[in-house]
């Protein structure tokens, strides 16, 4: 499958190999750096709505102003998802679900690595919270969504 995205078997799979993202809507959870970050800016410039994601809605914001420097046209959203509150990203379901009729990407990525032994506010290990249990409520709870939209995605990092 892989080799049939690239113009010649010899090639590597870069970002031109995306097509046209025109009309669809990916909602990317840690977009404010790394993969999170690279994934919505190559999403951005393939005309992509993209809704970013973030821990803080400051880090979304200012993830906004980044990329809309980078690409004038691009089609960015913010959004605070706190993780580490299973409360917070429920109701933060609840908000993407009255501002948005379908979602045609759901990416997962958000994570925290090695932290303290903390725990979330419903007891659970912080990390586990965070990088599994949270992602599973945001899909559990966008799946509406994402099943108005024949192929629509949903991408776990």
């Amino acid at each position: 499958m892989i080799t049939s995205l690239l113009r010649n078997k010899n090639e590597d799979w870069d970002t031109k190999c995306i097509p046209d993202l025109k009309g669809k809507t990916a909602l990317i959870t840690g977009s404010n750096s790394g993969l999170g970050y690279y994934t919505a800016k190559a999403f951005a410039e393939k005309n992509c709505h993209v809704i970013l994601s973030c821990r803080t809605l400051e880090k979304s914001i200012s993830t906004k102003n980044k990329l809309q420097k980078l690409i004038p046209q691009a089609k960015l959203s913010t959004i605070e998802i706190e993780l580490a509150d299973f409360n917070n990203v429920a109701d933060k379901c609840n908000q993407i679900r009255n501002e948005y009729e379908n979602l045609d990407l759901l990416i997962n990525n958000a994570g925290i690595m090695h932290p303290p032994k903390t725990l979330n506010s419903q007891g659970y290990e912080i990390q586990f919270a965070v990088n599994h249990l949270s992602h599973m409520l945001l899909t559990l709870k966008l799946i509406p969504l994402l099943e108005k939209i024949k192929n629509s995605r949903i991408v776990t990092v």
